[in-house]
């Protein structure tokens, strides 16, 4: 008899995940639509990486050596992209979009086992 009862839970499920979904796909819709101002930390990492991708290595200025990024990682994504032959700024706006669908999808996961 246990067995005949159905979980709420399992129930609201894809009533959640089409949530989920919707809220998803209107945000990436407005997020392209809108052209958000870089500021000028992203601006510093482009340039670290359009240098790297020049052959120049990880410098502002070629021929100076000093460290002024803060996101080596960020850093060396936005490179691997503009080395492939894209933009500098879109490949971190495709690289921002991925990275929040992600996290969007990792606390819908986690929200579930909870």
């Amino acid at each position: 008899m246990a067995d005949a009862v159905v979980n709420d839970d399992d129930r609201a499920a894809p009533l959640r995940l089409a949530g989920l979904l919707a809220i998803v796909v209107a945000w990436i819709f407005a997020e392209l639509r809108i052209d958000p101002p870089q500021v000028d930390d992203a601006f510093i990492s482009f340039r670290y990486a359009q240098n790297l991708v020049d052959g120049h290595g990880l410098v502002y200025n070629p021929g100076e050596r000093v460290e002024g990024f803060t996101n080596l990682l960020w850093t060396l994504a936005v490179a691997a992209g503009g080395a492939a032959g894209a933009s500098i700024p879109s490949v971190a706006r495709a690289l921002e979009l991925v990275c929040t669908v992600g996290v969007l999808v990792a606390s819908y996961r986690l929200a579930l086992a909870y």
